[in-house]
């Protein structure tokens, strides 16, 4: 996953990027996705107390901002993925 954020988030990769995200559906033109990705400020964090804590409390705020902007409730621990590689 630390690979692949590094990827998407090099300007020599955008082209490629953003045809991914179109492949794979993440958005319908690989267009908008190359106008999108320099600004997603995608990041991978490595290790599950930290990622959980750190969300959690973004999505209390997002929650508490308008809970349906999160799915009306807060993600429980299945939410998370503890890669450990």
């Amino acid at each position: 996953y630390a690979r692949a954020i590094a990827a998407m988030n090099s300007p020599a990769n955008l082209n490629a990027a953003a045809a991914l995200a179109e492949k794979y559906e993440v958005v319908a033109k690989a267009a908008v996705a190359k106008k999108a990705i320099p600004d997603c400020a995608m990041t991978f964090i490595a290790g599950a107390d930290t990622l959980s804590g750190d969300l959690e409390a973004y999505y209390n705020v997002l929650f508490d901002a308008d809970p349906t902007s999160i799915g009306g409730k807060i993600p429980d621990e299945a939410f998370y993925y503890d890669y450990a590689g």
